[in-house]
């Protein structure tokens, strides 16, 4: 029961306001909120009685948030999309440095090149890739995750073939430029923006399963390697690493990319083209760029990886 205490008269509820007929905005205009008024409705209370008023709205509960989730049922309900980003990281490693100077000797003896040229031709190939990535990587923006997981696979696949076929120093350039390009840069961007932008809660929880494909790719990767060195030709073994994620990957994008429950964020309609455009022409956002501090480090560490790669000094 309310009083006003400047009359010192008891003001009336919403719900006998709304049985007396007042306009009052309580009832006609702004009504409680979770309650409906009945009255002026077919089968409504006569005017003088008050009207059943408890209706509360049959709204959906929402799920609990990811961060209260205990992380085996965050895997549990996820694990189709958090499958997406380990099969993807795993697969970019036929673009990684660690995987690529596996064939360092191999490759050098074939084309009579030195430590210092191989070294130098792969800092060119990467960072021409990494300025691509600069206007390549806005495709994150404008296609769904199922459409270009795709369309990079079949690129990274493609590139692994043109790569098993290099018999010149302009073939190992453009194979090595996209196998960088499509490997190290498109499908890592692909799965870290898609599960950034599925998950705002849980981001970092999705982002660190996901790099488990990256870390069993550098646990396993070398040593099979390898051992498929001693048996098989290194030509013939990059023909055959592209069908893993051609029958392993790309007849299941489609399952693997579904919503669920605790994707609390947003897709493409997340972001506005304005806003996309308005970030992307701001000044820091080349320098911040990641492809960019690929460029301006791309000299000395890939030298050297590819270079050690061997086994042997310069």
């Amino acid at each position: 029961m309310r009083f006003s205490y400047a009359s010192g008269s008891r003001l009336s509820s919403p719900a006998e306001q709304c049985a007396k007929g007042t306009e009052e905005p309580a009832c006609s205009a702004f009504p409680p909120a979770g309650f409906t008024c009945l009255r002026g409705l077919p089968g409504s209370p006569a005017r003088g009685e008050i009207p059943a008023m408890t209706q509360p709205r049959s709204d959906p509960l929402p799920s609990a948030p990811p961060l209260q989730v205990p992380t085996f049922d965050f895997m549990r309900v996820e694990w189709r999309f958090l499958l997406f980003g380990v099969a993807m990281a795993f697969c970019s490693s036929l673009g990684q440095t660690f995987f690529i100077s596996l064939f360092s000797s191999e490759i050098r003896s074939e084309l009579g090149l030195s430590h210092g040229a191989f070294g130098t031709y792969y800092a060119i190939a990467t960072t021409a890739s990494a300025v691509t990535l600069l206007w390549l990587g806005k495709l994150a923006d404008t296609m769904r995750v199922e459409r270009l997981a795709f369309l990079v696979i079949c690129c990274l696949c493609a590139a692994a073939m043109m790569f098993s076929q290099v018999n010149s120093v302009i073939a190992l350039i453009g194979g090595l430029y996209l196998l960088r390009l499509f490997g190290q840069g498109m499908t890592t961007h692909t799965y870290t923006t898609a599960m950034a932008r599925r998950y705002v809660a849980a981001r970092g929880r999705a982002l660190s399963l996901a790099q488990l494909g990256m870390n069993a790719a550098e646990s396993i990767g070398p040593a099979s390697v390898v051992a498929l060195l001693s048996i098989l030709d290194w030509r013939l073994l990059w023909m055959i690493l592209p069908f893993l994620p051609l029958v392993g990957l790309l007849p299941f994008l489609r399952t693997l990319t579904q919503r669920t429950r605790y994707q609390d964020g947003g897709g493409l309609e997340g972001c506005g083209r304005r806003r996309r455009r308005r970030v992307s022409t701001t000044k820091p956002m080349p320098t911040s760029s990641p492809s960019t501090v690929s460029i301006t480090g791309a000299g000395a560490p890939f030298f050297a990886t590819a270079v050690s790669g061997s086994g042997s000094s310069v």
